[in-house]
Order: structure tokens, then C-alpha cells, then sequence
């Protein structure tokens, strides 16, 4: 991997945490429209369709966070990347000041590692059989989540500021897209599920 596979790694989760930020705020703006919508499933209505929408976004906004700052901390480094070590380094001294706000949330990556991305469990011990509610210091309010991304925007940016002759060779109009490939063989879903439905009847009634 070269220093510029690194640059498009954080500017592609710069740009999406912050797609995820506007998400919110423009959720939040049209919330009179929002409650208008309903779930088919009464029990999802418990939660209006707009907290549901917030809530997603802001789960999704911490999990591409955490991947930024892995990316940052890990891979951005001069020790990867002898050769740009200076330039690195300068950005790193810039940034500093947005990076060190970010960590003040101190539990973002226990968050992400206990409960968003995996499956609800503390060293592996589920998180349902602690007696007492476990703490975690992350963004609740949305002017935090708010914060957070455009934190992270100003780091993506300052990058921008450190490595000019690298970024303005970037391709923008380059997507993830172009490097991937996705492959699904179609089928009547409904007709599968109905098929999956009737074998799984007849297990339970055999197991009677």
C-alpha cells in the first residue's frame, strides 16, 4: 500500500461520516413530515420512524469513526510510510487539536467493539448478564454527532493541507465502486421464503 491508498482510505470515511452527519440534520429539520410515517410492524412504532433514522445514522457514524481513527493511527504513520515521515508528521502536529477532542469520547472503540459491530458481548461475556449497567463515554446529544464528523472533516482536510501534490492527483470522480465487485444470484425471494418456511414447520413438527 502506497501513502495515497491511505489518503483515499480516510477522505472515503471522512466524506461518508459526514454524509451520515448531514443525514441526521436534515432528519431532524423535516421531523413534522418524518411522524407522518408509519411502520407496518406495530411493535417498531414504539420508536417514531424519524428516532429510528437518527438513531441508525448515529450508530453507523460511530462504527465509521472508529474505522477512521484505526486508519489514522495505524496506517497514517510515519512508520509505514518512512518516506513521507516529515509530511505525516505535520499533518499529525495540525490535527492535533480536532484528534485530541475526538479521544475526550474515550469509549468509542469499546463501543463499536461491545455492541455496534459485534454481538453484544464484554471480553465474552454477554453484555445481558452484567448486574450493573456498563459506562461508556461516547456522543449522545446531536450537536456532538454534529461535532464529531466535522471534527474529523477538519482532520481530512488538514491532510489535504500536508500532502497537496498527492491529493490533487486524486481522481474524485474514483469510487469505492471501481475496485469491487458485487455478486448475488436472483431469485423469486418471496417463493424462497415461503419454501424456507414450510421446511422449517415441518422440522419443528417432527421434533413435535
Amino acid at each position: 500500500m502506497n501513502i495515497k491508498s491511505s489518503i483515499l482510505i480516510l477522505f472515503h470515511l471522512a466524506t461518508r461520516i459526514k454524509w451520515i452527519s448531514n443525514t441526521n440534520l436534515v432528519t431532524v429539520m423535516n421531523r413534522p413530515y418524518l411522524f407522518q410515517l408509519k411502520f407496518n410492524d406495530p411493535f417498531y412504532d414504539k420508536t417514531s420512524y424519524s428516532n429510528s433514522v437518527l438513531g441508525f445514522c448515529q450508530d453507523l457514524q460511530l462504527i465509521y469513526c472508529c474505522s477512521f481513527l484505526d486508519e489514522f493511527e495505524n496506517q497514517f504513520n510515519p512508520k509505514k510510510f518512512p518516506i513521507e515521515r516529515d509530511r505525516i508528521l505535520l499533518a499529525k502536529k495540525l490535527t492535533k487539536p480536532a484528534y485530541k477532542r475526538i479521544k475526550r469520547w474515550k469509549d468509542l472503540k469499546k463501543i463499536r467493539n461491545n455492541i455496534l459491530a459485534h454481538n453484544h458481548r464484554l471480553n465474552g461475556k454477554p453484555i445481558y448478564d452484567f448486574s450493573e449497567k456498563l459506562n461508556y463515554n461516547v456522543p449522545i446529544y446531536e450537536e456532538e454527532f454534529i461535532l464529531l464528523a466535522d471534527l474529523v472533516f477538519m482532520i481530512s482536510q488538514t491532510i489535504h493541507y500536508a500532502f497537496p501534490n498527492i491529493v490533487n492527483k486524486i481522481d474524485i470522480n474514483e469510487s469505492l465502486l471501481d475496485h469491487i465487485n458485487f455478486k448475488s444470484d436472483k431469485t423469486n425471494t418471496f417463493e424462497e421464503y415461503k419454501s424456507i418456511e414450510k421446511e422449517m414447520n415441518d422440522l419443528r413438527k417432527a421434533h413435535g
